[in-house]
């Protein structure tokens, strides 16, 4: 495909940044020929099943994240190292043959919990607790704001909530990709923490805002700045100084004789 001028493909790269604006997967020129549009309840989601489709999001990759991904990520994809979901259409062809469309992906893990993340609990010492890891989430560009994006993340909530040991879903966001943040907060996922200089993108280092959705149980383990909240909210409900002064002026207004 031809470079789109003055095309900004995903919020992922920086916003200075002039050359995400070139397509590399086969996707988009199959969109192009379709004679209908495509209806979101036509998108089925299901795992990564064939070399090819690792192939197409590896160029996919190319345009979503600033992130350069080694072809052993994508092996591992194929192989089922990492679960993932695909976001595919297929069209309605005369042709056996003809491949389904990749529109989307996410990728996930299942690892141990973070005491960071997860606040502690007793019940933790019966049943180890886990973590749901969203390691890339993106859209073909033809999509985006259309539903696609949701529909993956609600699966893969889906998925968490169905297995009572995972606590919380996480996944960290570059801090200038406002698009994405928005997106996760609109999906009710919640800041933690953020995390300095976490990204070196074409030499540049940006920090990470890491969010969490807490499932099963699980609850946000505290920062500084909730014992901050915490104290301030407590002064305020306490506010010992002002109940005394309002004591005060209280027996005063009762003891002092009213003129007649």
């Amino acid at each position: 495909m031809e470079n789109k001028q003055n095309l900004r493909l995903s919020q992922a790269f920086p916003p200075d940044y002039t050359e995400n604006n070139q397509y590399f997967a086969t996707v988009h020129s199959c969109l192009e020929s379709l004679d209908s549009e495509i209806n979101l309840k036509q998108i089925e989601l299901r795992e990564l099943e064939y070399e090819w489709e690792a192939n197409e999001l590896s160029n996919l990759y190319k345009e979503w994240f600033p992130i350069s991904y080694p072809d052993s990520f994508f092996e591992d994809l194929y192989k089922k190292r990492y679960s993932t979901i695909l976001a595919v259409y297929h069209p309605k062809s005369a042709d056996p043959n003809q491949k389904h469309l990749i529109l989307g992906c996410l990728t996930y893990s299942i690892q141990q919990t973070d005491e960071k993340i997860l606040k502690s609990s007793i019940n933790y010492l019966f049943n180890e607790p886990q973590a749901l890891h969203i390691q890339t989430l993106g859209v073909v560009n033809e999509f985006r704001n259309k539903g696609v994006a949701s529909k993956l993340l609600n699966r893969v909530i889906q998925i968490a909530n169905e297995n009572s040991n995972i606590k919380y879903l996480y996944l960290n966001v570059v801090e200038y990709n406002a698009a994405a943040i928005k997106f996760y907060k609109k999906h009710n996922f919640t800041l933690v923490c953020c995390r300095k200089n976490y990204y070196d993108i074409f030499g540049q280092t940006y920090d990470s805002e890491l969010y969490a959705l807490f499932t099963n149980g699980g609850k946000k383990a505290w920062y500084e700045e909730d014992y901050k909240w915490l104290a301030k909210k407590t002064m305020q409900f306490v506010n010992i100084p002002g109940h005394c002064y309002d004591l005060c002026s209280y027996l005063i207004n009762r003891l002092t004789p009213t003129k007649q």
